[in-house]
């Protein structure tokens, strides 16, 4: 048996040793100057194993770290949910483009309907009138032939159909006139 064993075997000696392992310890924890491991020194780290200040530092950093996960996390699904919308507004978007040049084209396109019906309006009206104009040089001609003086009854019933004739033909004349001024 060696002394050491021996020493530590009497009642005594234990019972010295745990006094002076207390007193070794607690002496040294006043010698620390802080409870934070991370600022380091021998009597320090010893505190902080001895004390859990190692451990709670860690269960801190964790806590920390958890949370930062769990904030990312929900940053991320917001940032995912605001990318959804922002396609589906740019999605709206192109289709009110869409639509709206689709309107464009559509309005141009009867514009250019409307011009064109306006022409051939106005090639028809035109050729009215040239047809009234025609007819109103013959009626003309057809009034300036009629002699109502001198007229026996004979000649006088041949100037009568003339002058129905005539009245016919401004008829005709007077509705190839609206007509034209109808459709502009």
């Amino acid at each position: 048996m060696s002394a050491k064993s021996w020493y530590l075997k009497q009642p005594c000696f234990r019972t010295l040793s745990v006094i002076q392992t207390t007193l070794i310890a607690l002496t040294m924890s006043g010698c620390a100057t802080n409870l934070d491991p991370s600022e380091g020194g021998f009597i320090n780290g010893i505190v902080g194993l001895a004390g859990g200040g190692y451990q709670r530092r860690i269960e801190a950093s964790e806590r920390v770290y958890r949370d930062e996960v769990q904030q990312q996390e929900r940053l991320s699904r917001e940032a995912q949910t605001l990318e959804q919308e922002r396609a589906a507004v740019r999605s709206e978007l192109n289709q009110a483009t869409d639509r709206l040049r689709a309107l464009e084209q559509r309005i141009q396109q009867q514009r250019t309907r409307i011009a064109a019906q306006r022409a051939a309006n106005r090639r028809q009206q035109e050729q009215q009138l040239a047809r009234a104009q025609t007819k109103l040089s013959q009626a003309k001609t057809s009034l300036g032939s009629i002699k109502v003086e001198n007229a026996d009854d004979r000649s006088l019933e041949t100037t009568k159909a003339q002058v129905r004739l005539l009245e016919s033909q401004l008829a005709e004349i007077d509705e190839l006139a609206t007509i034209s001024r109808a459709g502009l």
